[in-house]
C-alpha cells in the first residue's frame, strides 16, 4: 500500500507540474509576431499553438510557414482577423485573456459612447485588378515622349495622381497619361506600394503592387489651424508602436496603434477611441478634426499597423 501511495503521489505531482508549465506560458502582447520573427517569444507562441491547435510545430523560435499556417488555423477557430500575424487580439486569445475592444460585441447601452464597439465594418477590401497603377509621389512630374530626360515633355502630373502603368523600360514606366496619351515617366517618381490620404474625401486608400488593396474613412487635421500637411512622406516600421500616449499642448490621448510618418512633428496614423462612428465622414475635419494626425477606426488602424513590414510611401493629397 505504501508503494502504491508513493506512486500515486509521484503521478499527481508530475501532473501538477506539467499543468503549471502549461498555464505559465504567456505571450507579451506588446510584441508583434509574424513570418520572419525569431526568438524566445516565437518559441512560446509555438508551444501555445501546439497545445491549442495540435500543430506539432518544432519549437525552434523561428516563425516560418508552418507556424503562420497554424496561427491562421487558430484565428479561423476563434473568430479573429485571419492574417497569420500575431497582433494584440490573436495574442490575447492565445493567452486566454480578454480580446481588445475592436473584437468585442457592441452593448447597445454604451455603443454610442464608444465607436469601436460598432458592428459596422471598419474598412472595405477591393477586388484585385490585373491593371497596374501607380501614384505620383512628388509635387510635379514630367511625362516625356520617350524614356529619356532629354526627350520632349508631353505633359505633367501632380502629387497623388493615379496613373495606369503599361510597362517598364529600364528606369522608366510607360504610362497612359493625360487625354490617354502614351508617354514615359521616371519610375522613382511613382509608387506602386503606398498609402494615400485624400483630404477632400476623408479617405485612406492602400495600394499594393499597383492595385487598390483596401480603403477606410478617416478624420484628418482640423481645417484651417491643424491641417494634415500635404506632401509625400515615408512611414518606417522602426517608428511604429503600440500602447502609446500622445501628448500635446492641450491634450493627452492614449492610443493602441501609433504609426508616425512626420516624426519631427508627431504626425501619424492612429486609432481614436474617443470618436463616434458617425464622425467618420467627409465633413468632420472642417470643424472637429484632429491636431494634424489621421484618426482611424480601431480595426482599420490595427489592419494598417499589422501591414507595415517595410518602408512605405505616405501621400497626403487634397
Amino acid at each position: 500500500m505504501k508503494r502504491k501511495g508513493a506512486f500515486l503521489i509521484i503521478v499527481v505531482t508530475i501532473y501538477l507540474i506539467s499543468s503549471y508549465n502549461i498555464s505559465a506560458l504567456s505571450l507579451n502582447c506588446n510584441n508583434l509576431l509574424k513570418q520572419g520573427s525569431r526568438g524566445e517569444e516565437v518559441k512560446t507562441l509555438q508551444k501555445l499553438l501546439n497545445q491549442k491547435e495540435n500543430c506539432n510545430l518544432t519549437t525552434d523560435g523561428i516563425f516560418g510557414k508552418n507556424t503562420k499556417n497554424c496561427v491562421i488555423n487558430f484565428q479561423n477557430h476563434n473568430n479573429l482577423q485571419v492574417d497569420g500575424i500575431v497582433g494584440r487580439d490573436t495574442c490575447n486569445a492565445l493567452n486566454g485573456t480578454k480580446a481588445s475592444i475592436a473584437k468585442t460585441k457592441p452593448n447597445n447601452s454604451i455603443a454610442s459612447s464608444n465607436p469601436n464597439t460598432s458592428s459596422t465594418k471598419a474598412y472595405k477590401i477591393y477586388k484585385k485588378s490585373k491593371i497596374k497603377k501607380g501614384v505620383v509621389n512628388v509635387s510635379k512630374a514630367n511625362i516625356r515622349k520617350s524614356p529619356s530626360e532629354s526627350a520632349k515633355k508631353i505633359g505633367k502630373v501632380s502629387l497623388g495622381k493615379v496613373i495606369t502603368i503599361l510597362g517598364q523600360e529600364y528606369d522608366w514606366y510607360r504610362i497612359k497619361g493625360n487625354n490617354n496619351k502614351i508617354g514615359y515617366i521616371r519610375a522613382d517618381l511613382i509608387s506602386k506600394n503606398c498609402i494615400i490620404v485624400d483630404i477632400s474625401d476623408q479617405k485612406l486608400i492602400v495600394y499594393t503592387d499597383g492595385a487598390k488593396d483596401w480603403t477606410t474613412n478617416v478624420i484628418t487635421g482640423n481645417k484651417g489651424n491643424h491641417d494634415t500637411p500635404i506632401g509625400s512622406y515615408i512611414l518606417k516600421p522602426v517608428n511604429i508602436a503600440q500602447d502609446v500616449e500622445l501628448v500635446g499642448k492641450d491634450y493627452k490621448s492614449p492610443v493602441d496603434y501609433w504609426m508616425p510618418f512626420i516624426t519631427e512633428r508627431g504626425i501619424g496614423f492612429h486609432d481614436a477611441k474617443w470618436r463616434e462612428e458617425y464622425q467618420y465622414n467627409s465633413g468632420t475635419y472642417q470643424g472637429s478634426g484632429s491636431h494634424g494626425c489621421v484618426n482611424m477606426k480601431h480595426a482599420a488602424a490595427e489592419k494598417l499597423y499589422n501591414s507595415i513590414t517595410k518602408d512605405i510611401n505616405v501621400i497626403i493629397r487634397k
